[in-house]
């Protein structure tokens, strides 16, 4: 993906997602946020074994890095399926949290290796 394209992508991306911030968790100091991604990754890690998934911590988290925006459905098809769910409905409230988790906490390419969490914080 080129420079301009991930700019634009930024540009679309931001403004939607602050505002879900404010209403999700707020803002968050960097060190909050880091402290957030490892408990997120140690409650995803657990429930991936738990389920025996075919998936491991290190593999979701490339997916959602190489992962841009309009990849999130990918994405979300094979976390559910990793977690044994054919459909979102199908997936419990502590499941939807940690997949809505790992994707806003966890780093991203397309944000310049930061996590869409760090983007807030960095943008105000």
């Amino acid at each position: 993906m080129d420079r301009k394209r991930r700019l634009q992508q930024r540009r679309q991306y931001r403004p939607a997602m602050h505002e879900l911030a404010r209403y999700d968790r707020g803002h968050q100091s960097p060190d909050e946020i880091g402290a957030f991604r490892r408990r997120t990754e140690q409650r995803l890690d657990r429930m991936l074994r738990q389920c025996q998934s075919f998936l491991t911590i290190v593999e979701v988290k490339a997916l959602i890095f190489e992962a841009d925006l309009p990849q999130f459905r990918t994405y979300l098809a094979a976390l559910l399926a990793a977690l044994g769910y054919d459909r979102l409905a199908d997936a419990d409230d502590e499941v939807q949290q940690v997949i809505q988790d790992a994707w806003n906490y966890f780093p991203h390419r397309f944000l310049a290796g930061h996590c869409p969490a760090e983007t807030f914080y960095f943008s105000e």
